[in-house]
Order: structure tokens, then C-alpha cells, then sequence
């Protein structure tokens, strides 16, 4: 039978105790994004108020400690972490009832990368990288995060084969690894997973999953939506004069009309990398984004139909086939960064779509998946980083 185990860890990642099943109401439930990590879990514990004033809160459940989950095999041995997370907070509860509860919050490390400055050890927050591959910039913001458990080991990252050059100045690190994304090529993503290791990686051309509706899928729905299509970008960027061009595509805008975005950074001076990253705005978002959303029940619940939903990750590729359905196009019937993935939502079944969300339940996960990268945090990450750039024009290279 499939069983779940949170242990405790203190900041320097020390083993602090195990949580007793007895105590434990709830399980484990949790979001988990691409271009992002694992986000909050509440555990709700049996506990009085007494019982946990004096035996756990400060000693065992502990702010700033961390949390860990995972899934137990039958001989009652770990078998795969699913959560890592710091321990933020706690509320004590008094329903109806009468009963006693605890709910202690928890947050995923990628919350750290929100939380710092990307600065060297001299306390400089101008740092430059000159042709440097997206992914050694990557590692180098994270080997600059202090006291961080985000790290990278030696096949998380992969090589992207593209050179770029940009100036960090002033910057959360979150904010730079948004930016080494947004300088990778087309379908590129990044994520960090249950051990707190960071990955930069793209689709390869197999599938990860192949599903199969009234199977390992539960139930389906689709939606189709041209809100956030752009054709034609707009890039401001830094230099004298100020590096100023315009990026189309003449396809698209034939097809839906100009669609305009701006994008402002002024850390770039070279037509090289303002057309990297105008080129994956474009590529993202000039045509409709289409959005499956499928339920998957986990193999422990029914043999037969379930799936091993602790196999998926963010970014993954996931086929999903009806039956009753004979699709008109094969599997590979396109190639990556050449044809867009542009298919009516009754043609989705047996095309290749990546996962965009993990709603991860314990006996069942809820995939979005997507025939196009979502580009929501690069929206919002403009918004943040043209702001900063306004203000941080004449910011010194270290704080005083």
C-alpha cells in the first residue's frame, strides 16, 4: 500500500524528527510549475493546543526548518522524495466540533530565489557575462546565491549551444533566471525538483508519458485562446543611441493583424541577443495557445487504469490518445523550432503536448499541458524588470 512520511530538517540540514502517522490528518497535496518549482503544502496535524505548545512548536515544527515528503514502498523504505519545502508558518484551529487541529505551512526552495539579490561575494550586484552559453550564466547565478538549498549537479543543466552576452544589474535572482531563459532558444525550460536541484532542459522528440482517455485518464478538458498572441515586437535596448529594432512575424500578422508587444531592456546592446529573445517572444506567442487539462489516477488506487504519477515532471512530453479517436497526424508529423504547434483542439489526441502545471494530489495528479510553452512569468517578469531598470539606472555597482 502506498504511504507518505514528512521528516524534519533544521537549517543546516540536519535530521530533526519524523512525524508520526498517528497525528497526521492530511496528504500530501501540492502545485508544481515549469519555469518555476514546487510551491505550498498544508499538513493538518491531530494535535491540541497544549500538545503542541509543549512538545512540538519550536522543537520539531519550527520556522525556517524544512520539510521533506516521501512515498514509501511495502518494505516501509524511502523510495523517492516528492516535496522539499521551508517550514513558514502554522496556524491553530477550534472548528464546531470542538477538535483541536494544527496546520503548519510549508513553501518550496525556489521561494530563496524571490528572496536574494544576485550580488558577488564583494557585495557587487553589477555582474557581467560575456558570450557566455545560457546555462553556464545559469550556473552562475546559482553559484552566487548565499546560504541557498537550490543547487545544480552535473546533468541538470544542459548545454544550449546558443552564446549570449548580458549585464546583471541590480537584480533578484529570480528575475536572472527568468532572463537566462528568455536568451535560450525556442521550447527551453527550467524547473526545480523535490531535491532542490535546478534544471535547464528541453523536449526531446519522445514522448515521456502515453495516456490513454477512460484509461490512466480520468477526465479531459480543452480550451483554446488568442489573449496574449503577439507578431510583432518592439525591442528597446541599451547602448548610444539606444538599440532600437522591430521584430515580426509576417505569417501570423496576415492571419490575426498586428498584434504588438514592447520590450524594454537596457542591459542589452547587441542586435544578436535583442533577436534571441524578440525571436522567443515571437515563437511563443504568435499563434492561439491551446491548453488540455487532464486527471490521471494513480496506480496504487487501481491497478488497471492508474498510472505512476510520481514519474511526472514539469516539461515533460505526454501523448494523449482516445480510443474511439483515429488521429490524422502521426506522432512526429512536425519538427521542433520549425512547425508551429498549431492544431484544432479535436486534433490534440496523439500529438506530443508538455506539461505545463502539476496538480499533484497523492492519489491522483492534474496535468496542464500545452502545445505551447506558457509565457506567463515572461509577462510578468517585463512588468518587474522594466521597472527596476528605471530605478536602477544610476545604481553604484555595491551598496553602501
Amino acid at each position: 500500500m502506498k504511504q507518505f512520511i514528512h521528516k524534519i530538517y533544521d537549517r543546516d540540514g540536519t535530521y530533526v524528527a519524523t512525524l508520526s502517522r498517528d497525528i497526521v490528518t492530511s496528504v500530501p497535496s501540492f502545485t508544481w510549475k515549469i519555469n518555476s518549482g514546487i510551491g505550498q503544502m498544508n499538513i493538518k496535524l491531530a494535535l491540541s493546543f497544549k500538545e503542541f505548545n509543549t512538545t512540538y512548536e519550536n522543537i520539531i515544527i519550527k520556522l525556517g526548518y524544512e520539510l521533506r515528503t516521501f512515498i514509501k514502498g511495502l518494505n516501509d523504505t524511502e523510495t523517492v522524495r516528492i516535496y522539499s519545502g521551508e517550514i513558514t508558518g502554522y496556524s491553530q484551529t477550534i472548528p464546531e466540533n470542538g477538535k483541536e487541529s494544527v496546520t503548519v505551512t510549508c513553501i518550496g526552495y525556489t521561494k530563496q530565489l524571490t528572496e536574494q539579490m544576485l550580488k558577488e561575494a564583494d557585495e557587487t550586484t553589477t555582474i557581467a557575462f560575456n558570450s557566455k552559453d545560457p546555462s553556464n550564466i545559469l550556473k552562475g547565478v546559482v553559484d552566487r546565491l548565499t546560504g541557498s538549498q537550490i543547487c545544480y549537479d552535473g546533468g541538470s543543466i544542459r548545454n544550449t549551444g546558443t552564446l549570449v552576452s548580458y549585464t546583471f544589474q541590480s537584480v533578484i535572482a529570480f528575475t536572472a533566471v527568468t532572463k537566462v531563459l528568455n536568451m535560450t532558444p525556442n521550447y527551453w525550460f527550467w524547473y526545480v525538483d523535490a531535491n532542490n536541484i535546478i534544471h535547464l532542459d528541453r523536449p526531446d522528440e519522445v514522448v515521456d508519458h502515453e495516456l490513454f482517455l477512460g484509461k490512466e485518464i480520468n477526465s479531459l478538458e480543452g480550451e483554446k485562446s488568442i489573449d496574449e498572441l503577439v507578431n510583432s515586437v518592439y525591442f528597446v535596448g541599451g547602448g548610444d543611441p539606444l538599440l532600437y529594432n522591430r521584430y515580426t512575424d509576417p505569417g501570423s500578422i496576415t492571419e490575426w493583424g498586428i498584434r504588438n508587444s514592447k520590450v524594454v531592456d537596457l542591459n542589452v546592446e547587441e542586435d544578436a541577443t535583442a533577436q534571441i529573445i524578440a525571436n522567443k517572444v515571437l515563437d511563443q506567442q504568435n499563434i492561439p495557445r491551446s491548453f488540455v487539462t487532464v486527471k490521471v489516477i494513480d496506480d496504487d488506487i487501481d491497478s488497471r487504469k492508474g498510472y505512476d504519477i510520481e514519474s511526472f515532471y514539469p516539461g515533460q512530453l505526454v501523448q494523449v490518445n482516445n480510443p474511439k479517436v483515429k488521429s490524422d497526424q502521426t506522432l512526429w508529423d512536425f519538427t521542433f523550432d520549425i512547425d508551429s504547434w498549431d492544431y484544432d483542439f479535436t486534433s490534440v489526441f496523439g500529438l506530443p503536448m508538455q506539461i505545463l502545471e502539476i496538480n499533484y494530489d497523492f492519489y491522483s495528479v492534474t496535468l496542464k499541458l500545452s502545445l505551447q510553452l506558457e509565457n506567463v512569468t515572461k509577462r510578468i517578469e517585463d512588468i518587474n524588470r522594466n521597472l527596476d531598470q528605471t530605478q536602477s539606472l544610476e545604481v553604484p555597482t555595491i551598496p553602501t
